[in-house]
């Protein structure tokens, strides 16, 4: 972790709203990242606007296939019980729990050893100006590009250290110290995040830079 003064990154942004010379502190609330899982419960929403939490919607499909239930006419409407689409379901819900609960134990490692660094839940995620990490990170979220002019605390590290599976809880936390402590590749995979002022410099695309 470095503290940086006038700097200026790139920043891949999907915020229909920004302009130029727009100033931003991160740092104090949720960014959109985890205000998703803030806001959102995860589950089933049928045409009529009912919601079915994952539990009790899952639950109604097994029955159903198994004989033992009647289907929901108002599921019916929008969900066809067929076994494959239930589990793209399923691996849908199972992906944003998953996700929760990796930021969760990751927030208290760095609270608890590292905290200093930027918070993955309040931070601006930005890449250097370094075409091959612009492509690479554009090519993974698209949206418009910026040049931010950054004055705050920043922190460089490897994105292999984000576990994307089912580990146990010990280990979670062995690859989240990892992650904190910065142990970066210099490759264009690394993460950058960023708390503090942000002005909005230029929007630019890919063919503006050499």
């Amino acid at each position: 972790m470095e503290i940086i003064q006038n700097e200026e990154l790139y920043h891949i942004c999907i915020a229909p709203d920004w302009k130029v010379e727009d100033t931003f502190f991160f740092g104090n609330d949720y960014n959109n990242f985890f205000s998703y899982f803030n806001r959102n419960a995860e589950g089933f929403r049928s045409k009529n606007q009912k919601f079915y939490h994952v539990r009790i919607f899952i639950q109604h499909i097994i029955n159903v296939l198994k004989g033992s239930e009647e289907k929901d006419i108002e599921i019916a409407k929008t969900f066809n019980y067929d076994p494959l689409n239930t589990l793209e379901f399923l691996q849908n819900s199972f992906k944003n729990y998953f996700m929760i609960v990796r930021e969760l134990i990751y927030e208290e490692v760095r609270l608890k050893h590292f905290p200093n660094c930027p918070s993955r839940m309040r931070c601006i995620w930005v890449i250097p100006k370094d075409k091959k990490a612009l492509v690479y990170w554009n090519n993974i979220k698209k949206g418009r590009i910026f040049i931010l002019r950054l004055t705050g605390k920043i922190l460089r590290t490897n994105e292999k250290f984000l576990i994307k599976d089912t580990y146990n809880l010990k280990e979670y936390r062995e690859r989240a110290f990892m992650y904190w402590a910065g142990i970066k590749g210099e490759s264009e995979k690394d993460e950058i995040l960023f708390e503090g002022h942000v002005t909005v410099i230029k929007e630019i695309s890919l063919d503006d830079i050499e």
